[in-house]
């Protein structure tokens, strides 16, 4: 809550602004007055004008706000940081959690942590992970390792997206150290290993072993794990990064966590576009199955595209590694996709649904969008089918209807694609 010296704010205000109760105002107030008195200042109600900052003593009120106190660390404040935070915290205790300890720690009510808990279970049954409920003890969570390993990292990822230095990345859920070290190092290695990454599976990566670092230090290893035999550079890769998170976590990597960073890597990995390199049926019987489904279905034929056969080809491969594994990877142009290319969405979902009831896989709507846009642009490079973007403009001239009408002309005979509406 932030309050200049000067500055009166009504009480209704500050509810308004941080979309709470009065009530909560109220609680936050005397939470923060027990934090502030110590270091020489107290908010007071002025009664019909509001909370002022009172500050009593200047010189350890400047002294708490050049140091980083602990105590006084930013917690969530709205239901969205609040569900991520109850996240990371049933992810990474060992012990079960009371929500009642949590409100006080937030300094929110328990109705609140209570009304948010939905959302929460409800994100982690997408991860077959579920919370039970233990009288006069709180709620534990249930599930497998991989499956809290892959909520967690999802979690952190998204919020890097957002804010790389989220106290849950940087201080809260993962090691500064650990995470300073593997940003340095990692790097170093897919170089060696020759292991081309994004940006955003590169980011991935480093996240999912800061995270397995973590879960191996208190104990929770993986226990099983059996991967299909992957290309020389990945294995390359998955030994040197196991002797590091070896050594970041000073206890000895079991063969299952080697063979899980084999499937990470493997799943982000962006293959170069060299068809004869891939000798895998599932991906080319899938590529086939597309491209003649929509040939049958839409008299569409994409056949003889040796690019889009080849791009297609070379996402797809690791395409199936993560449908195998159920890694999920986010796609944030989805909606945009279904909103331009609604016909190549349309002719790549029937296809995909199709070719679901030959196999046991099933792909999530994130993954068809990436395919969508190879098949867009193989309609556009055969067929010239694609979205085409006008931009409307209004055209706004004092100088009467004549003259309005030159400009339109000039416009469009120059600018073909402008579209001026009428009105």
């Amino acid at each position: 809550m932030r309050c200049c010296k000067n500055e009166t704010l009504p009480q209704d205000e500050l509810a308004q602004r941080l979309s709470v109760s009065t009530r909560t105002v109220r609680a936050d107030i005397a939470a923060l007055n027990m934090l502030l008195t110590p270091h020489g200042a107290q908010f007071t109600l002025s009664r019909g004008n509001g909370y002022q900052l009172k500050i009593d003593d200047p010189a350890r009120y400047q002294s708490l706000q050049t140091q980083q106190s602990p105590t006084l660390a930013r917690g969530p404040r709205t239901s969205q940081e609040r569900i991520h935070y109850l996240l990371a915290r049933f992810l990474t205790s060992a012990f079960s959690l009371k929500l009642e300890d949590l409100a006080d720690e937030w300094f929110v009510s328990r109705a609140t942590l209570q009304n948010d808990m939905a959302d929460v279970r409800e994100h982690l049954l997408r991860y077959h992970l579920t919370l039970e409920t233990r009288p006069r003890h709180g709620m534990k969570l249930f599930g497998g390792e991989m499956a809290i390993r892959a909520c967690l990292t999802d979690l952190l990822w998204t919020l890097a997206q957002q804010e790389p230095s989220h106290p849950l990345i940087v201080s809260t859920t993962l090691n500064t150290e650990v995470s300073q070290r593997l940003q340095s190092l990692l790097p170093d290695i897919f170089s060696h290993c020759q292991i081309r990454l994004t940006d955003e599976g590169e980011l991935f990566l480093r996240l999912y072993c800061a995270v397995a670092v973590r879960r191996i230090r208190e104990g929770y290893p993986l226990s099983e794990c059996v991967a299909e035999e992957v290309d020389e550079k990945v294995r390359h890769a998955a030994h040197e990064i196991a002797e590091l998170l070896q050594q970041l976590a000073d206890k000895p990597l079991s063969e299952p966590e080697v063979s899980w960073l084999k499937v990470h890597i493997a799943a982000r990995q962006v293959q170069e576009i060299a068809p004869s390199a891939i000798n895998a049926d599932d991906e080319e019987a899938l590529v086939r199955y597309i491209l003649n489904f929509i040939n049958t279905q839409y008299n569409y034929n994409l056949l003889n595209d040796k690019q889009l056969h080849a791009d297609l080809l070379t996402h797809i491969k690791t395409m199936i590694t993560r449908v195998r594994y159920q890694i999920m990877i986010p796609n944030p142009l989805l909606e945009n996709i279904k909103q331009h290319y609604p016909m190549a969405w349309d002719m790549t979902l029937a296809a995909i649904s199709s070719w679901g009831k030959y196999t046991p896989y099933t792909i999530s709507e994130n993954e068809i969008g990436f395919l969508v846009l190879h098949i867009g642009v193989g309609l556009e490079r055969s067929y010239n089918i694609g979205y085409q973007r006008q931009p409307q403009v209004l055209l706004v001239c004092d100088a009467g209807n004549a003259m309005v009408r030159m400009i339109e002309a000039v416009l469009a005979r120059k600018y073909r694609r402008l579209r001026l509406p009428a009105l």
